[in-house]
């Protein structure tokens, strides 16, 4: 069950107002906070998605409980399914930061995931 969390930005370098999390199946692979997902129907996970499209099922951004975490096998953790998050927060799959153009930008505002511009 999704639940609505406000988290104030002071501090922290992704969340930029009001977000609804969920603990979701993730692919086996390396995650860190603010790397963007879409969901693999075919195997009912999420996984990294450095372009999402607007014909994706869904798009989400990597949450979890520290900066990063390493999944060996399928398992489970925290995503920001929709909200508003800092433009600086999105890291790639190396965990370094990544400007988005504004199809990103557009595709996530279309998943409902609003980014925040300084």
């Amino acid at each position: 069950m999704a639940t609505s969390t406000s988290v104030t930005y002071l501090g922290e370098t992704l969340v930029g107002g009001p977000i609804v999390t969920d603990q979701v199946a993730l692919a086996a692979d390396t995650y860190y906070k603010g790397m963007i997902l879409t969901y693999d129907a075919d195997n009912n996970n999420w996984a990294y998605d450095a372009s999402p499209t607007v014909a994706d099922t869904g798009v989400a951004v990597y949450l979890g409980d520290g900066s990063s975490r390493v999944l060996a096998a399928e398992g489970y953790d925290a995503i920001i399914k929709a909200g508003e998050l800092m433009e600086g927060g999105f890291v790639d799959d190396s965990g370094e930061v990544v400007t988005l153009d504004e199809d990103i930008i557009s595709i996530l505002g279309t998943f409902g995931i609003h980014v925040r511009r300084k």
